[in-house]
């Protein structure tokens, strides 16, 4: 039987990447581009990168994970995209809330036609916190017209929307709302014990709300039940402000 010398692992290891990459003499355009994204600031989840032509997903990565210096580097075929990263679902199911999501997409197109692309990742907080909070207990009922928010574009998905939020004593609830549309939103409701319904929408809009904001505030809700007065309460991430809803 012949015998073959062994090849050293390292230099097995060097021919498999040679094998692998792109020579002088190749055409560079079939060459991967070497993506690079940078977060602005740390988050718990798993990302999703997609790459966008026209109206259509073009590539999706999931469940990425920066390492240890707040970054993460893969490689895409070379291209002009649109980019758009998310944590979260961004879709509702039904009879649920909305996810905690966080987004992100590119101002405009990113060309990544070259060997090696670096981007910043700002992700934006698309759903707001209401911390709702009654005098005397009530089972609750959310329910609207808007069913989740496009990845690339952030717009609100319409569709519908509604969910028993849950309460140990029927007093202080807490839930999660999608981004809505500009404006007063009457289809966005609060309904108490089956009977009595409050337009939620309207209140939060009368209170100063602005739903297009890059990320979106929380929001501090008291409703007194007797004679259905409220007091609506906007949280900025550093200041408030309080106002009386009759």
């Amino acid at each position: 039987m012949k015998a073959y010398a062994r090849t050293p692992l390292a230099l097995r290891l060097l021919f498999i990447v040679l094998l692998s990459a792109c020579s002088v003499k190749e055409d560079r355009k079939e060459c991967p581009c070497f993506l690079t994204a940078v977060f602005d600031r740390e988050f718990s989840g798993r990302l999703t990168l997609c790459g966008w032509q026209g109206t259509g997903c073009v590539f999706k990565m999931e469940g990425i994970e920066p390492n240890a210096v707040g970054e993460f580097v893969t490689r895409i075929e070379r291209g002009v995209y649109d980019l758009s990263a998310s944590v979260g679902y961004n879709v509702i199911s039904p009879g649920s809330e909305c996810d905690s999501l966080y987004l992100w997409s590119s101002e405009a197109p990113v060309d990544a036609t070259g060997e090696e692309l670096s981007i910043s990742l700002d992700l934006h907080k698309q759903f707001a916190t209401v911390f709702l909070t009654l005098d005397s207990p009530a089972a609750v009922h959310v329910s609207g017209e808007v069913r989740g928010v496009e990845l690339f574009t952030r717009e609100p998905i319409e569709g519908e929307f509604s969910f028993d939020p849950g309460s140990e004593d029927g007093l202080s609830y807490v839930f999660r709302l999608p981004r809505q549309r500009p404006g007063t939103n009457p289809g966005l409701e609060l309904t108490l014990d089956s009977e009595v319904v409050i337009p939620l929408g309207v209140m939060i809009a009368d209170a100063g709300y602005d739903w297009s904001e890059p990320s979106l505030k929380d929001i501090v809700l008291h409703l007194e039940y007797v004679g259905l007065s409220a007091q609506v309460t906007i949280l900025p991430w550093e200041e408030g402000f309080t106002k009386e809803v009759k």
